[in-house]
């Protein structure tokens, strides 16, 4: 039985001093994850040269299903170790012999030595080589002493661990961290990886950890380079990067290596620091993050454009046909952050922008630069009487609702600035409705209005439903030229940036407002006092107009009396 040596004199025997057990602990604590002694021991059967790797975990629970033992093992099929690797490399603190080997991932031989974070009772290594005439069983103790003896031949590895757990605990929790670091260290090794359990009182786990390397959320281009290296490159508003070696997780980080893009990359260049909480700054990790800043300005950005364009044909058709296209919006949604700045920055005449109805047959549209003077940019939340009233007269208008949040509308406004336009604050539809549908006291109250029409030099009166900032509103005056006053089938556009809808002047036209409370109240009127009802009506549009003089309202009074009297 003899203790750990340490390295100053790797052939001295000498007992576990306070030495052995300062390093130890020191070298525990560096570990941030106390689980992270699974990743170091798959680390291991990587580097000799797995094909496959097995963690299981074995619970003898008490009858309370709290505390107990669990045994958990990691098992490869790799080259082994001899006697001399075991008492020279692994029962050495800080030596390994992969310290001068490139292609291994670790390096300075503490790895092992982290499986005392969770303070196992017992520490069994077995192992053996191919050809070998026997294998090996150490045995390691909780005061780092040890006994190595021989055993049956074998080849590869397994390292089981006993622990004891706390009364207060449940080693189904035990078992469910353990998966959780394996899942969270290990995701992308390049040999299956698989983790079991059996004996848990609260259920069994039996999951295959190893996975492709890739993300499925989010837009994304994956290359590899001459060196062999593999790059998933991810357009995102949160940014941050993953390293990997040979699918070993290095560092997981939130900085902004690059700019609006979170990558992930798998390089045996790569290599993390002693303390194992980052990953080593070097030239390999530079050429990386050009790498995928490169990508992400290339290959990426053209990605970027082809799939907006078809997230925004796909929620603009579902929207068109009054469904729902969730993974479509949130593509665009995810997008609308990002495209328009570093790495990508994409201008207008790159993005095809759904639209609320369809222009030329197309529901999405690209908006290209002008270089003569600017045209607005209209948007809205949805489709609706002002965006078909603007389609048909060939304007586009975003549909703000195909992408999920509000993401399109900072968009807008980043690439077109003041030119991006809201339809609801600026245009007015008009959808006149006949007289004669509404019943015979409104035609007798629109035949009284038109003998008061002198007493303002308006051409013409009728009735409507208003859409737009004038909805609120009890009249709106339309130009007499307008199609309206020829066929009350026809919609008006009132664009308020160019007119004023609210003006009582000779050549314009005034249409009340059916869904105003005072105009449905002179309709009430107008069943049983057409004379009364159209008298109210004109003297409120002349106040809403704040144009009703004296000479005007005895004026109107005056045709009131004479129109009564003629019927």
């Amino acid at each position: 039985m003899s203790p750990f040596r340490t390295r100053p004199d790797e052939h001295a025997r000498v007992g576990a001093s306070a030495e052995v057990h300062d390093a130890v602990g020191h070298m525990v604590q560096q570990f941030a994850d106390p689980m992270a002694w699974l990743r170091e021991l798959v680390q291991n059967a990587i580097d000799a040269g797995a094909t496959r790797i097995d963690g299981h975990l074995e619970c003898s629970p008490t009858s309370s299903g709290r505390g107990g033992t669990v045994e958990v093992s990691i098992t490869d099929d790799g080259a082994g170790m001899d006697q001399a690797t075991v008492e020279r490399c692994l029962l050495v603190l800080f030596r390994s012999s992969k310290d001068r080997d490139p292609t291994k991932i670790g390096k300075f031989g503490v790895g092992f030595f982290s499986v005392f974070a969770v303070s196992p009772r017992v520490v069994v290594v077995e192992t053996g080589r191919d050809r070998a005439p026997e294998g090996l069983r150490l045995t390691l103790a909780p005061d780092f002493s040890y006994e190595l003896e021989a055993t049956p031949p074998r080849r590869g590895t397994t390292v089981r661990l006993t622990v004891d757990i706390s009364p207060s605990k449940k080693p189904g929790d035990f078992a469910r961290d353990a998966l959780a670091a394996l899942k969270k260290w290990c995701p992308h090794i390049e040999v299956p990886l698989r983790f079991t359990s059996h004996g848990l009182p609260d259920g069994d786990l039996d999951e295959q950890v190893d996975r492709p390397f890739e993300v499925t959320d989010g837009v994304s281009w994956a290359a590899r380079d001459e060196q062999g290296a593999r790059y998933v490159v991810t357009a995102d508003p949160q940014p941050g990067a993953r390293f990997f070696n040979r699918g070993i997780l290095l560092h997981d980080t939130d900085e902004a290596l690059v700019a609006n893009v979170r990558f992930m990359v798998d390089d045996r260049a790569l290599h993390h620091t002693v303390s194992r909480d980052d990953v080593r700054r070097d030239a390999a990790f530079h050429r990386c993050v050009d790498r995928a800043k490169g990508i992400a300005e290339g290959p990426l950005k053209e990605r970027c454009v082809a799939v907006f364009r078809a997230a925004a044909d796909a929620s603009a058709n579902a929207r068109a046909k009054g469904e729902s296209e969730p993974s479509a919006a949130d593509v665009l949604a995810r997008l609308a952050r990002v495209v328009h700045l570093t790495p990508f920055s994409l201008d207008a005449s790159a993005l095809a922008m759904p639209l609320t109805d369809p222009i030329e047959g197309a529901l999405t549209h690209t908006f290209t630069k002008r270089f003569l003077g600017s045209s607005p940019r209209y948007y809205a939340p949805a489709k609706g009487p002002i965006t078909r009233a603007l389609a048909k007269k060939g304007v586009p208008v975003v549909d703000l609702g195909a992408a999920s949040g509000d993401t399109l509308l900072p968009l807008l406004r980043a690439l077109h600035g003041d030119e991006a336009l809201s339809v609801d604050a600026r245009f007015t539809v008009v959808t006149p409705r006949a007289v004669h549908d509404l019943g015979a006291g409104p035609m007798r109250l629109a035949a009284t209005l038109d003998t008061l029409r002198p007493a303002f030099k308006l051409t013409a009166f009728a009735f409507a439903t208003l859409r737009g900032p004038a909805s609120d509103r009890l009249f709106v005056s339309v130009d007499k030229r307008a199609s309206l006053w020829t066929d009350p089938s026809v919609e008006v556009l009132i664009d308020h940036a160019t007119d004023n809808p609210y003006a009582l002047s000779s050549g314009r036209g005034a249409v009340f407002n059916l869904e105003h409370p005072r105009v449905a109240r002179a309709l009430a009127v107008s069943q049983r006092d057409p004379a009364l009802a159209a008298l109210i009506l004109a003297r409120l549009m002349a106040l809403a107009a704040g144009a009703l003089t004296e000479e005007r309202d005895a004026e109107l009074h005056r045709q009131a009396i004479l129109g009564a009297g003629a019927s």
